[in-house]
């Protein structure tokens, strides 16, 4: 094995796990919500359960820059899913999209430049803080509630 070897599988490997805990994790808040499925029901009740939260609004795939010494070595998927609390604010996630995923955008190729020379380039810890950081900024103080990266997939050469 080559040193990059050594640095890329572990890092797969993270990934890898990052991604099925963020899918079990998604599953289990779907059926918590009420996403079981059936149908019937009292119509009002149904109404009133669709106006109080938590609602979950899944982004299109973001893509990373993994740099390393400078160079770019690869590229991580990420899917990213915004919990907010209200109806309302779930609207007003779908009407800030294309700005959401621009500021997004930047964040993760600032943090690739800054992280170049870390082994750990892609770092969903800090990448959840800072998403959850821009997106209240841009949709006002409370908007998110919290961020969960639903898979993280490493594209790298």
């Amino acid at each position: 094995m080559t040193t990059r070897d050594h640095i890329i599988q572990p890092r797969r490997l993270l990934l890898g796990a990052l991604a099925a805990c963020g899918i079990m994790l998604w599953a289990t808040d779907a059926l918590a919500a009420g996403g079981g499925g059936g149908h019937g029901g009292d119509s009002a009740a149904a109404e009133e359960e669709s106006t109080t939260g938590p609602f979950y609004y899944k982004m299109d795939p973001l893509f990373a820059p993994v740099v390393q010494k400078r160079k770019i070595r690869g590229y991580a998927e990420l899917t990213v899913t915004l919990e907010v609390g209200t109806k309302e604010a779930e609207r007003l996630v779908h009407a800030r999209l294309l700005v959401l995923r621009d500021e997004f955008m930047r964040d993760l190729q600032f943090q690739a430049d800054m992280r170049s020379d870390n082994e750990r380039a892609v770092d969903l810890v800090r990448i959840k803080k800072r998403f959850k950081v821009l997106a209240n900024r841009l949709l006002g103080a409370g908007t998110v509630s919290e961020v969960l990266i639903q898979s993280a997939l490493d594209r790298g050469n």
